[in-house]
């Protein structure tokens, strides 16, 4: 049984910074569709070693679907894509291809498909590789894909083609190498934006023939600034014969790095990325880009995403302040149209911005799960901030468009040093005396479970074991008086009203 705790915030100090939001009883005219299962993963060819050996992947990821009802989405790519070759005879499920210069080489068959894709009781987007240039294997490997993986949604054709030209390290010595495709297409000056559509555009055509499937392809794939490779470039690009192929568009984000390859993008810093400010100018060009599917009547999706590309950073993307930049990008990101967001794993032991691992929870899941569990069963949702301060809130509506919840999120920093500050939202236009709520919290935004800080969510956490939710629920009570209610976050927090 849960906790109730009644909270009466009306006689509050003159000086209080405060956020006055009004709730709109009918559905604004921009809100946002929400996917049935908003937050995926993605993962390279690794996949198996997560799912077979990893307990918590199989309890944490099941915890989402008891959520929603649906299974997140997983993506099989990350790079491993464009260094892999598909043998049909092959025995077992994968073997490294021991091809010298080809770090990440392999070849894998029909039972890496049957006895570890199909396994997965959701749907899965498989990377195809198109960076090696060798069409026929790739058309070979489709046409398996259709036969031997039920659960399959779409394929992408290649891992961030847009930097071709740059990912090939693999393939030799010099880490600003071209994939092979480059070469083929005439050198790195070659491969522009142009040229990279012109090839997705036969790639698609010969994949979608050879599956015999519309609609199986999943777009793009870029990473480069959305200024160069972006949606709307690549639809203008696409042929009639082509599209028919296409169900959804993918663009990749990460808004810090430890790579150096990365342009536009920051060195790793949690106050910067936890600041809701930096959140909503980074996902806005993406918002903007949507219209170009919106125009198809495609979904447009981060493909794949997380805190600090590269694998992650060893100082943030394991902390509570990881989560709470997550929840309020998930939150943003859907809120403008982005309807999926596939949350990067490596290969096991491989990065740091994983959620779990074999022995421990990390504090970057709470954010997940607050997300899903917000979004859950719900049909829209709209932003009620414009972006320019630290504080976010957002309205949810139900199937019948009535206003269900409000998520509010304080993302000024803490660090455990000093005093803790706080912000006042407070909410107007309510019809109830009271109100429900539940915090996402912990110590500061440095704390990280596998250290021994563990974040809660209605009270609970999460055991690092078996992915369970432990303790009591605490839901605190919050009263309206002349239709308004206060709510105080501290920083580095979160808290989700019901209505």
């Amino acid at each position: 049984m849960a906790l109730l705790f009644t909270v009466f915030l009306f006689a509050r100090s003159c000086y209080a910074v405060t956020t006055a939001y009004a709730i709109a009883s009918r559905l604004p005219v921009n809100a946002a569709r929400i996917d049935p299962a908003p937050v995926g993963f993605s993962y390279d060819y690794g996949f198996d070693e997560w799912w077979f050996n990893v307990g918590n992947t199989r309890s944490c990821t099941s915890n989402l679907e008891n959520l929603t009802g649906k299974w997140p989405l997983v993506r099989l790519a990350g790079g491993m894509d464009d260094t892999s070759v598909f043998d049909p005879d092959l025995a077992v499920t994968r073997v490294n291809a021991n091809i010298t210069g080809i770090a990440d080489a392999q070849y894998y068959g029909p039972l890496y498909l049957i006895e570890v894709l199909a396994k997965y009781p959701g749907p899965i987007i498989f990377g195809l590789n198109r960076g090696a240039g060798n069409l026929s294997n790739t058309v070979l490997a489709s046409k398996y894909l259709k036969t031997d993986l039920p659960n399959l949604v779409a394929v992408e054709l290649g891992n961030e083609p847009d930097i071709f030209a740059f990912t090939g390290a693999h393939y030799g010595s010099n880490i600003s190498a071209p994939q092979l495709i480059v070469v083929q297409a005439g050198g790195v000056a070659a491969w522009t934006p142009t040229v990279e559509a012109a090839s997705e555009v036969e790639w698609q055509l010969a994949i979608g023939k050879a599956m015999h499937t519309r609609h199986i392809v999943q777009a793009g794939g870029y990473v480069a600034p959305i200024s160069y490779t972006n949606a709307t470039y690549l639809f203008s690009q696409e042929t009639k014969d082509a599209l028919k192929y296409v169900g959804s568009f993918s663009h990749h984000f990460y808004p810090q790095s430890i790579s150096p390859l990365a342009i536009g993008i920051g060195a790793p810093n949690l106050e910067h990325l936890m600041s809701h400010v930096n959140t909503s100018k980074n996902v806005e060009p993406f918002a903007l880009d949507t219209a170009a599917t919106d125009a198809l009547d495609l979904d447009y999706v981060f493909g794949e995403t997380n805190t600090v590309s590269g694998g992650g950073s060893p100082i943030i993307s394991p902390t509570f302040g990881a989560g709470i930049y997550i929840l309020d990008y998930v939150l943003r990101a859907t809120s403008s149209n982005i309807v999926r967001l596939n949350f990067h794993f490596q290969s096991y032991g491989t990065s740091y911005y994983i959620w779990w691992d074999k022995t421990s929870i990390r504090s970057p899941y709470y954010g997940g799960y607050a997300a899903t569990d917000i979004l859950a069963g719900q049909s829209y949702i709209s932003a009620l901030d414009n972006g320019t301060t630290n504080y976010a809130g957002y309205i949810i509506y139900s199937k019948s468009k009535k206003p269900s919840k409000v998520v509010l999120i304080n993302t000024d920093y803490f660090d455990g040093n000093g005093t803790r500050s706080t912000h006042d939202f407070v909410l107007s236009g309510l019809t109830t005396r009271t109100l429900s709520a539940k915090r996402l919290t912990a110590a500061n935004a440095l704390s990280r479970q596998d250290f021994g800080q563990a974040p809660t969510y209605g009270g609970q956490s999460f055991s690092n074991t078996g992915c369970n939710l432990c303790g009591e629920e605490v839901v605190e009570r919050v009263s309206v008086k002349d239709g308004k209610a206060t709510f105080t976050l501290f920083a580095s927090e979160a808290l989700v009203v019901s209505l």
